[in-house]
C-alpha cells in the first residue's frame, strides 16, 4: 500500500475492502464486500487514546504517519498479518496509549494557555532586552518590560475567549482563559501604570508608538486577520517600538533608542516576509507569490544600504543636510541631532547586517516549509548577533 497522502480525507462511514485483484473477464463477479464500523474517532478512543474530535484526531494520525508509525496504511483501514482489518483510528489509538517513540506533546500543547505563536517570543524579547541594556535599567523601565511580557502573556487566553482557537477550546478552557487572561490583564495594567507614574513626562513622546500600533492591532485581531501579513506587520510594528520607552525611562540617547528600535523593525520584517514567502512555495494562489520575489530582493537591498552606512558614507550626506549656524569667525558645527546620528548610525547599520544577511542566504536557498523551524533558529541567531552589536555600539 502507498503512503500516506496529506491532502486526502478520512471517510467515516461505512468502508469497502477489497479482498483481492479482481479476476479478468466481463463474468467475474466482484469480490468487493463492505465493512460498517465505528467512526475513527470512537475507534481511537476504544483502543486507548484520548477523547477527541475529528480535529485532533486528523492531527495525531498525521503525527503519527510522521513518527513512522504508519508508513503502510490505507487511508480508511490496515489490512493485518491475519487477515482482519484495523482501522487508523485503532491503529494510532494504540500507539497513543503509550507505544515508544510516540507522544502527544503537540496534542497536549493544544490545552496550554501560554502563546503558540513561538516567533514572537524572539521579537518581544530582542526589543526589551535592547531598551534595557542601552543604559541602565531603571524601575520604571523594568515595570513597563513585565507589563509588555504580561500583556503577551494573556494574548492565548483573550484569543481562546474570542474562538480564535476553535469553539471546542473555547468550551474546554473557556474558565481557566477567562481567570489566567484577567490575572494577566491586571497585572499588566498595574505594572504599566506603574512604569508611566514613576517615569514621569519623558515616557510620553516614547509611548506614544508601540501604543498607536497597538491600536491599529485591536480590530485586526478581532477581524481574524493577525496572520495576514499587514497584521504581522503591526505586531512587529508594535515589539520594536516597545524598546523607545524603555531606553528613555532609563535616559538612553534618542537618536540611538530609535536606531535601534528601526533594526529590529527591518530584521523582524524581513524574517516575516520571508517565512510568509517560504509557506508562498506550496500554494497555488497567486495571492503570496510575489514574496518568493520579493523577499530576496528587500533582503538584498538590505544588505547595500547597511554596508553603505557601516562604512560612514552617509556622513557627507548628514552634513550637507542639517548644518548649524556658524560661530562668528569659526567653522560651521553640525546640529546635536545630525553630529549624533553620525556617531550611532555606522554602528546600527552593522547590527543589521547579520539578520539580512542570513535572510538573504534563506531566501536564495528556497527553504522547504517543513524546515521553518530551523529557518526559526537562524533567525534569532542572527538577530542575536545583532543584539551584541546593537548594545556595545
Amino acid at each position: 500500500m502507498g503512503g500516506w497522502s496529506g491532502s486526502a480525507s478520512i471517510r467515516t462511514g461505512p468502508v469497502e475492502r477489497s479482498n483481492g485483484p479482481p479476476e479478468r473477464g466481463a463474468d467475474s463477479p466482484s469480490r468487493t464486500s463492505t465493512v460498517s464500523g465505528p467512526t475513527p474517532e470512537a475507534a481511537f478512543r476504544t483502543a486507548g487514546g484520548p477523547s477527541c474530535g475529528a480535529r485532533e484526531f486528523e492531527y495525531i494520525r498525521r503525527a503519527a504517519a510522521r513518527n513512522g508509525r504508519a508508513r503502510a496504511w490505507n487511508l480508511d483501514m490496515v489490512i493485518t498479518p491475519v487477515g482482519g482489518v484495523a482501522t487508523d483510528a485503532e491503529k494510532v489509538g494504540r500507539h497513543a496509549a503509550g507505544a515508544p517513540g510516540f507522544n502527544l506533546s503537540h496534542m497536549e500543547s493544544q490545552t496550554s494557555l501560554l502563546p503558540r505563536e513561538h516567533g514572537a517570543y524572539a521579537q518581544l524579547a530582542f526589543p526589551l532586552v535592547t531598551g534595557l541594556g542601552l543604559a541602565t535599567p531603571s524601575l520604571p523601565a523594568v515595570a513597563l518590560a513585565l507589563a509588555a511580557v504580561a500583556f503577551f502573556l494573556a494574548n492565548e487566553p483573550v484569543a481562546i475567549l474570542l474562538g480564535t482557537r476553535g469553539k471546542r477550546l473555547e468550551e474546554k478552557l473557556g474558565k481557566q482563559a477567562r481567570s489566567r487572561g484577567a490575572i494577566l490583564a491586571g497585572l499588566g495594567t498595574g505594572l504599566g501604570l506603574l512604569g508611566v507614574c514613576t517615569g514621569g513626562a519623558i515616557l510620553w513622546p516614547a509611548l506614544a508608538y508601540p501604543m498607536a500600533a497597538a491600536a491599529l492591532l485591536i480590530p485586526v485581531v478581532l477581524l481574524g486577520k493577525q496572520k495576514t501579513l499587514f497584521g504581522e506587520f503591526l505586531v512587529i510594528t508594535t515589539f520594536a517600538t516597545l524598546l523607545l520607552p524603555l531606553a528613555a525611562a532609563s535616559g538612553a540617547h534618542p537618536i540611538r533608542a530609535g536606531l535601534a528600535a528601526a533594526v529590529w523593525w527591518i530584521s523582524f520584517g524581513l524574517g516575516t516576509l520571508e517565512v510568509h514567502a517560504i509557506k508562498a512555495s506550496l500554494r497555488d494562489s497567486a495571492k503570496r507569490q510575489w514574496t518568493r520575489l520579493g523577499s530576496p530582493l528587500a533582503a538584498g537591498a538590505t544588505v547595500l544600504a547597511a554596508l553603505w552606512l557601516a562604512l560612514g558614507q552617509a556622513s557627507p550626506w548628514l552634513k550637507a543636510l542639517a548644518p548649524g549656524s556658524p560661530p562668528e569667525g569659526g567653522a560651521r558645527d553640525l546640529l546635536p541631532w545630525a553630529d549624533a546620528a553620525m556617531r550611532l548610525l555606522p554602528p546600527s547599520a552593522a547590527a543589521l547586517l547579520p539578520p539580512a544577511l542570513a535572510i538573504l542566504v534563506l531566501s536564495m536557498l528556497r527553504v522547504h516549509p517543513r524546515h521553518l523551524k530551523r529557518v526559526g533558529w537562524t533567525l534569532v541567531g542572527a538577530n542575536a548577533l545583532a543584539l551584541i552589536l546593537l548594545l556595545q555600539g
